[in-house]
Formats: C-alpha cells, sequence, structure tokens
C-alpha cells in the first residue's frame, strides 16, 4: 500500500490533497491462463485484512470481483457482499474507485516481487 505523499530532500512535505492510496495485490492459481495475475487498487476507499490463524493455511478457494456504484470490490470469498453484516468478519476485500490488473504468468514461486524480503532490520 502507499500513496502520493512523501518528504522532499530539503525535508518539506509534498501531500497530496486528492484519494491517492494505492494497494498492489497478486495472485496465483494452480492453472494456467492466467496463472499470476497483478491488480493495482486506486483512490482506495476501503481495506479490510485479516490474515489467517497460525497453523492454517491461506488458500483462495472462491473469489469475487465486481463494479457496483462507481466502485471495484474484490474478496477472498464467492460470496461476500458489502452490504452484508458480516464483510468485516475473516473475509479479506479492498474497495476502490479504479483498479487495474495485468496478467504476470511469469511472475509464478517465490520470489517476492515488491521489495526484498529479509534485508530490513
Amino acid at each position: 500500500m502507499w500513496t502520493d505523499h512523501y518528504v522532499n530532500e530539503d525535508l518539506s512535505m509534498s501531500v497530496s490533497a486528492n484519494r491517492d492510496h494505492r494497494v498492489r495485490l497478486f495472485l496465483q492459481r494452480q492453472n494456467t491462463d492466467p496463472t499470476a495475475i497483478e491488480f493495482i487498487f486506486d483512490e482506495l476507499v476501503q481495506l479490510f485484512v485479516n490474515p489467517s490463524p497460525e497453523n492454517y493455511d491461506s488458500i483462495i478457494y472462491g473469489a469475487t470481483f465486481f463494479h457496483r456504484d462507481g466502485l471495484f470490490y474484490w474478496a477472498n470469498d464467492s460470496e461476500w457482499n458489502p452490504d452484508e453484516p458480516y464483510k468485516f468478519s475473516n473475509i479479506n476485500w479492498i474497495c476502490s474507485k479504479k483498479v487495474k490488473w495485468r496478467e504476470v504468468s511469469d511472475w509464478t514461486g517465490k520470489t517476492l516481487r515488491y521489495g526484498p524480503r529479509d534485508d530490513l532490520k
């Protein structure tokens, strides 16, 4: 997740007045055509992440992706609905005003595509 906010070299701040949050989502699957997809959700409205508990997998067995009332929704559950009261349960979901995606099947595997894995201190 990132924004257009940053600190300049002179330590002054650059702050966007626009809805500038973005989220990148990378999904792989055990099938071809495509094997992997990258999404970029732009002008983020809501993000809800609930990591899998210890000793559970993070496999997505079904998902939903739709456009309604000018917003794009993605969730890791095929039955998820943003109008249901359980929307903040154990379902991970994203809502944004814009979305882009591309097929990136040559990215399959363990390699982390968005930065170094273990060099943070």
